[in-house]
């Protein structure tokens, strides 16, 4: 199972882990925040998603449920939700003591002005995921973490991801090049005004001594999706740049292209007009981050 104790070793603002599913890294911070209720009593966190579909009543209520003997055991009640009180523990009298909250990437923009200055760790979870982006997303995130933080310096968080892709948002910003990221080890980084973060590539719990191990149910060949699950590789490494309609390269074709970066690379996206519009894409050569004319 992950746990945080090498990471922990890095003073800096963000941590982001990445690694294969249900290897522990939720549970791992989940953990952090227990032992912070147990001896901090002022603690509060906040989970965030991406969408707030994902962080209904329903899913919140549980969330808490794979740790609930372990905060039992600990606090003498596990983590309740409400839509009102937010996580809370319960005395049996509910003079209950509120210790966290939730909230959406999607809908943070509407919490502004509303004071956070209680929270003291923001748990992101899987924060790459498959699909669309957000609009905005990236605008939306920061100006939520500003929203929590204010001025203060002493909230720790934490962004926990699946390696379901490599295209993120997140990644770009931070300025982090994910074909550089190793398992097994910690990158940092810092920008000249003033952010900093460290962000883990899981070793994986399925691969002993260079052997990965086996799944029944999980273990096809050369599924980069069962891949992810199990070894923490990768799912989305490359983008795909096959011609989906099976016509090559082609001159004649009369062509619209427009041209996207992606991880150092240069792809053009192409319509082919016909009564039944085609998409193209095609890698190109490119020095120094630029389409070269030849």
């Amino acid at each position: 199972w992950y746990r945080l104790d090498r990471i922990l070793r890095y003073n800096v603002a963000y941590r982001l882990i990445v690694g294969e599913r249900s290897n522990g890294k939720t549970y791992s911070v989940k953990e952090r925040i227990m032992d912070r209720i147990k001896y901090e009593p002022d603690f509060k966190f906040i989970y965030i998603r991406r969408r707030q579909e994902q962080v209904t009543r329903k899913i919140m209520r549980r969330l808490f449920e794979d740790i609930s003997d372990k905060f039992e055991d600990n606090l003498g009640d596990y983590i309740h939700y409400s839509t009102d009180a937010g996580f809370y523990l319960d005395d049996g009298k509910f003079s209950g003591r509120t210790v966290g909250y939730c909230m959406s990437v999607e809908m943070g923009v509407t919490q502004k002005g509303i004071p956070w200055n209680d929270i003291k760790l923001i748990l992101f979870d899987e924060f790459l995921e498959y699909g669309f982006p957000i609009e905005d997303e990236w605008a939306k995130f920061i100006n939520l973490i500003s929203t929590i933080v204010r001025k203060r310096e002493d909230v720790e968080i934490f962004m926990l991801a699946n390696t379901v892709t490599k295209f993120s948002t997140y990644f770009q910003q931070f300025g982090i090049d994910p074909k550089k990221l190793k398992q097994g080890e910690i990158m940092y980084g810092s920008h000249q005004n003033g952010m900093t973060f460290a962000i883990e590539y899981c070793r994986s719990a399925n691969i002993i001594d260079g052997i990965k191990s086996k799944n029944k149910y999980l273990g096809f060949d050369n599924d980069p999706t069962s891949n992810m699950i199990m070894y923490g590789e990768w799912d989305y490494d490359v983008v795909n740049t096959s011609n989906i309609d099976g016509i090559g390269w082609s001159a004649n074709r009369r062509l619209i292209p427009i041209y996207l970066t992606a991880l150092g690379e240069v792809y053009e996206l192409s319509i082919y007009e016909q009564q039944n519009p085609i998409a193209f894409v095609r890698k190109l050569n490119t020095q120094n981050g630029m389409v070269r004319a030849d």
